[in-house]
């Protein structure tokens, strides 16, 4: 099975038809585009013949991912589209054909489980849809989470899909994945004890989509975010890891009670800094190497610190 329209790669998940014999469904795997940045590409294609020939049956297929909202923005999508459809996926590894019905196909990618009953739609050159098949079935490395006493019950930050505000807990939310900025891994969070609408997060930049930076703030309890920074932004990762932390060595980002002001932990060779206007403009405080605790401070910096210490 060669196809000359794509990246060359290896092939992953076979599914036989036990119905039909010489039809199979094989999918490419880590088809990645090689130019820098270029997006992951990987196709499914079926032949009906034993192998002589093939068709990309993904050019023809269309991906409903309302039941896990957040699918789309895990691979590549159109960052112009108000709601994305989901891409093929990759890491494709597990394709099956069930072996009592033959239009009935599922396969796995690295973040969620599709499967379709249409694929004799294929036989005509008709369209496939494809919906999830996961509720209930997650696979995600959480780094962090808070409860504020207001607003949603759980903001979580996660490995890979960055992270969600959850008003139901029973429920994916319905606005996907935390966005402005999206982050492939989140690292850390906080909020403002006496104003819990005032959060803060940090990660890494995404795999996919616009790079708007590795620190986000929201005033609503996390419903709608806006990027901020130090200066500078931590380093993206490549799939599965890598980056991570708040600029300036790898500090994170704590808030005053109110909210009002932020503070970056800074590094182990950085002054730790104040930033006033939701991250706009900041100025050191405190030498460099001063360990500080990464917890909730009080509304008056200058007062909770050593009187000999002063901001410059």
């Amino acid at each position: 099975m060669k196809d000359a329209n794509r990246f060359p790669g290896g092939y992953g998940g076979l599914g036989i038809d036990r119905q039909h014999p010489g039809t199979l469904v094989v999918a490419s795997l880590d088809r990645k585009d090689p130019k820098p940045g270029g997006e992951d590409d990987d196709r499914i294609y079926r032949t009906t013949d034993g192998g002589q020939t093939w068709i990309d049956i993904s050019l023809k297929s269309h991906r409903d991912s309302s039941a896990a909202p957040y699918v789309p923005w895990a691979g590549v999508y159109d960052a112009n589209a108000a709601k994305p459809e989901a891409s093929v996926g990759w890491w494709i590894d597990a394709l099956a054909i069930d072996p009592f019905d033959s239009k009935h196909v599922c396969y796995a990618t690295g973040t969620i489980l599709w499967n379709t009953v249409e694929m004799n739609n294929a036989d005509s050159g008709g369209d496939i849809h494809w919906t999830t098949c996961a509720d209930g079935i997650e696979e995600l490395c959480v780094a962090n989470l808070i409860c504020p006493p207001a607003g949603p019950h759980l903001i979580s930050a996660v490995s890979d899909i960055g992270g969600f505000t959850h008003d139901d807990l029973d429920a994916s939310p319905a606005q996907g994945a935390n966005l402005h900025p999206l982050f492939a891994n989140s690292m850390w969070m906080d909020f403002a004890y006496m104003n819990p609408s005032v959060v803060i997060r940090i990660g890494v930049l995404p795999y996919h989509g616009l790079k708007e930076g590795t620190m986000g703030y929201s005033v609503d309890g996390g419903h709608n975010w806006k990027p901020f920074s130090l200066g500078e932004t931590a380093a993206a990762g490549g799939r599965r890891g890598g980056g991570g932390g708040g600029g300036f060595g790898g500090g994170n980002v704590i808030l005053s009670a109110d909210g009002a002001v932020f503070m970056s932990t800074a590094g182990p060779r950085e002054s730790p800094l104040i930033g006033a206007r939701h991250g706009r403009t900041w100025r050191a405080c405190l030498p460099a190497s001063t360990q500080l605790p990464t917890a909730r401070i009080p509304k008056n910096f200058t007062r909770w610190m050593p009187r000999r210490i002063k901001c410059i």
